[in-house]
């Protein structure tokens, strides 16, 4: 296949994409050779043009099927562009600014990646094993300037952040059918590791030069983690997942701006979950979910002592934050041509990570623990064959467990969205063409804690529409 697309403001995008099976072979135990390339420019309708050139490629080496079968994937990608980010409203009312201008241009960055990956599997009547690895060189450089001429009247205040990331890691999983109890089950356990080898730094810069260092730390992760589960059919209409894992993780940090700041942490935690799920009737099912969770923050926080930033001491924060999560729910496919789940869910996590509006380079921060509890409604129709309609809606009330947490009133998340929702029509079958349209609704939010500030009045616009057509073969 060969797409090419050539839009507004010098949009171009081409990608070609070929599959042949290897040695000329039309034989379905021939290995298979997926190629894709994706070239695209754009330059936005700014006044400094974005100039964004995006490169994107895949090369997948495959053979087998669903019981036996292998494959080997490289992917690279790499972009560079200028981006315009906000501007003070008073500089665009009073026109000394244009509405798509920026006051720094020099804005901007750019970025990489390349992934080798390969996995095996294996199926039988007596089980399964599932085995993959995988290779990630990452590279980010971003310039932003979020406050202009606050800080350094004289250079402006462009920051420069660089990280270069190298990431290798590994699964594997066994699985076996045996009866329980007379019952068909199916026990599977596996061990995952990862590690990362970071370096990352913060720099002040002036139109994407850099000239003074603020932090320079090498970051060293590795995380293990081992689980079994089982799923259990105890009846034609009720069957069960239970499951436990153990997560353990290694951080070393050698900072080379701050030598306080080097040291070494760990973290370690059990995660145990279970799921019921009921089928009393034909092409329904009601489930109930629970389980313990965990995410992980940033080594920077968890040893370092002093703030780079601010020169100040730091507390630090765990290394691995739990959660708890509860969901009960159903799904149908009972009614002709609807598709629909309904879910009432509850998550409890002790700590939050916030996006600090206030920080002079954007940075995030540890807060207090927070409770959270919703309901979700998603709902696929097929009206007939040519015409599909999506709607789905979600509603989410978050707050922090202590009121006046965080040394600030109130309990409010800043940037937690209450109400989202979509709605979509698709048409196709309309001989060659088809099209759809999606309109998506957002929620205001707040965006302080005592919730007096609060972020993008409750709209709904139409989010993306699309129409193509294709030559028929017949």
């Amino acid at each position: 296949m060969a797409s090419l697309t050539i839009g507004d403001h010098d949009y171009r995008r081409l990608l070609v994409a070929d599959s042949p099976r290897l040695f000329g072979s039309n034989s379905a135990s021939a290995p298979r050779l997926l190629g894709a390339l994706e070239l695209q420019e754009n330059n936005g309708p700014w006044t400094t043009p974005e100039g964004l050139r995006k490169l994107n490629g895949l090369l997948r080496l495959s053979d087998g099927g669903y019981s036996n079968g292998w494959s080997m994937d490289g992917n690279f990608y790499q972009a560079h562009w200028t981006s315009t980010d906000q501007v003070p409203l008073e500089l665009i009312e009073s026109g000394q600014l244009g509405r798509f201008s920026a006051l720094d241009p020099t804005d901007g960055g750019n970025s990489g990646r390349a992934i080798l990956s390969g996995e095996w599997h294996q199926h039988d009547d007596a089980g399964y094993t599932n085995a993959s690895a995988y290779v990630q060189q990452h590279r980010l450089t971003l310039w932003s300037n979020l406050t202009f001429f606050e800080l350094r009247p004289a250079t402006g205040d462009q920051f420069e952040q660089e990280e270069h990331r190298n990431i290798y890691g590994g699964r594997v999983a066994h699985g076996w059918h045996h009866g329980l109890f007379g019952n068909d089950s199916t026990t599977e356990v596996g061990l995952q590791v990862r590690n990362d080898d970071i370096r990352v730094g913060l720099l002040n810069s002036e139109a994407r030069l850099p000239f003074m260092t603020v932090s320079d730390d090498h970051v060293r992760e590795t995380e293990v983690g081992a689980y079994v589960q089982n799923t259990t059919k105890w009846t034609p209409w009720f069957r069960s997942l239970v499951g436990l894992r153990a997560d353990h993780v290694n951080m070393d940090m050698t900072s080379f701006t701050n030598p306080e700041n080097s040291g070494i942490a760990s973290g370690s935690k059990i995660s145990p979950k279970l799921s019921l799920i009921f089928s009393p009737w034909q092409k329904t099912e009601l489930f109930l979910d629970a389980g313990k969770g965990f995410h992980s923050n940033d080594a920077r926080g968890v040893i370092g002592k002093i703030d780079s930033t601010t020169g100040e001491p730091s507390s630090p924060v765990p290394a691995l934050v739990s959660s708890f999560g509860e969901e009960v729910g159903w799904r149908t496919d009972r009614i002709p041509c609807l598709q629909t789940s309904m879910a009432l869910w509850r998550l409890n996590s002790a700590s939050e990570i916030i996006y600090s509006a206030d920080s002079a380079i954007g940075s995030t921060e540890p807060n207090g623990a927070s409770k959270r509890y919703g309901f979700e409604w998603n709902n696929h129709a097929v009206l007939n064959r040519w015409l599909l309609l999506d709607a789905d809606i979600a509603w989410t009330h978050a707050r922090y467990a202590t009121n006046n947490d965080n040394g600030e009133l109130g309990n409010d998340i800043p940037n937690a969205v209450s109400k989202v929702g979509s709605f979509g029509i698709t048409v196709h079958e309309l001989g060659p063409c088809s099209a759809g349209v999606v309109t998506r609704y957002i929620g205001s939010y707040p965006l302080s804690q005592d919730g007096t500030l609060r972020g993008l009045r409750p709209s709904s616009r139409i989010f993306c529409s699309s129409a193509t057509c294709c030559p028929t073969s017949r």
